[in-house]
């Protein structure tokens, strides 16, 4: 049965991959290339001057992009149909799009004639409104460059994955992904310098968290970070060339071929959860998709999870133990004692089953069950 599962879950990414309608935005949206569709050059042409986008151009916080017409400016517009309703995703830069789609975060060295900034790439989200006007929902910088007033510097790269929750409802999940690096540009001119990035375990470390809120589709969607829910996670394995490859917001995407993979010293993990509403008296119900589930091949090359469970902090946390060589959804119940506290929880991992070849921990799938609501949080398994 569960070879069976696996072969179904390889013939799915390959079916995938060879509908994507968007596969050259992989790289910068990697859980949603698959369902955009670009649109064509004149409805590009017309999308741009509608009055919508004008307007969310004009407000944009860029310099680059202030100092140049809206005709200068590189553009390309995607749909996506999400639970029933019509989106567009708007990606605009001041230099040819195509440099992101290929870009590399590595340790490397520059010399003074070589640019070490990279161009950021803004992405605007409408919604197509009952009334078929657009409304915008939400602005993203994707390698947005920053700097402290030492030597360090990095990039932030951020995205909005879109996901159908249930036949009613849709979930909105803003991720954050964030890696820093060394370099002393005062030495620039005399040769080449060398760019450092912050590594753990000899791989990249990423800072990386997403922000969840959900709609009924009747409702009227106007910001998709309102009422959200603050989701931080350990530190992610960095994708030079994928920045969110394997960042949290995978672990909430409904996909087992993706996974969240952390990047820690001692190869555990936790996800804070902040302004979460799921607990009845003092049961939690949960559901997890254990390790890298795309393949039994990935699924036991890296390490998987062996005890995990919730705590705030400072509380000894409750643990339960996940079977090891289960590629489907485990249903969990964890039931505290009345000390516990019941607001601010943590899912965390406390011990793994070792990989073959890796010793990076994955987590495919993450859900809670809501009491009150009498459905899953994050959407149906």
């Amino acid at each position: 049965m569960k070879k069976a599962l696996s072969l179904i879950t390889i013939l799915l990414c390959i079916m995938q991959a060879a509908f994507s309608q968007a596969p050259e935005l992989k790289n910068i949206i990697p859980n949603s290339y698959q369902k955009l569709t670009r649109l064509s050059e004149a409805e590009e042409r017309a999308f741009m001057e509608s009055e919508a986008a004008i307007k969310a151009v004009s407000v944009i916080d860029n310099y680059h992009i202030r100092q140049k017409q809206l005709s200068e400016l590189h553009y390309q517009v995607f749909a996506e149909t999400d639970c029933g309703l019509q989106f567009y995703r708007l990606l605009v830069s001041e230099s040819p799009l195509e440099a992101a789609y290929t870009a590399e975060y590595k340790s490397k060295t520059i010399t003074a004639d070589e640019n070490l900034s990279e161009n950021t790439v803004f992405q605007i989200v409408f919604i197509k409104t009952k009334t078929n006007a657009l409304q915008k929902i939400g602005l993203f910088p994707y390698a947005d460059k920053w700097a402290t007033q030492g030597k360090t510097e990095g990039f932030t790269f951020n995205d909005l994955m879109i996901k159908t929750l249930n036949k009613s409802e849709i979930g909105f999940f803003v991720t954050e992904v964030s890696v820093g690096f060394v370099v002393d540009r005062s030495k620039l001119d005399e040769n080449k310098v060398k760019i450092d990035y912050y590594t753990c375990k000899n791989q990249i470390a990423a800072y990386n968290r997403t922000w969840f809120s959900k709609y009924h589709i009747d409702e009227s969607i106007t910001d998709v970070s309102k009422d959200s829910i603050d989701i931080q996670a350990s530190d992610c394995l960095f994708d030079a060339k994928c920045p969110l490859k394997y960042s949290i917001q995978n672990a909430f995407d409904g996909n087992p071929s993706t996974s969240y993979v952390e990047n820690t010293e001692d190869d555990l993990m936790k996800i804070i959860f902040r302004k979460i509403a799921i607990r009845k008296d003092l049961e939690i119900k949960f559901a997890v998709t254990n390790g890298y589930a795309s393949n039994a091949s990935l699924y036991t090359d890296n390490n998987r999870i062996k005890k995990c469970g919730v705590a705030n902090g400072k509380n000894t946390p409750f643990l339960v133990e996940l079977s090891d060589m289960d590629l489907n959804y485990q249903i969990k119940t964890i039931n505290r004692d009345e000390s516990a506290y019941t607001g601010l929880f943590e899912f965390v991992v406390e011990e793994v089953y070792l990989g073959k070849k890796y010793n990076d921990t994955c987590l495919a799938e993450l859900n809670f069950w809501d009491y009150s609501e009498k459905e899953w949080f994050f959407g149906d398994l």
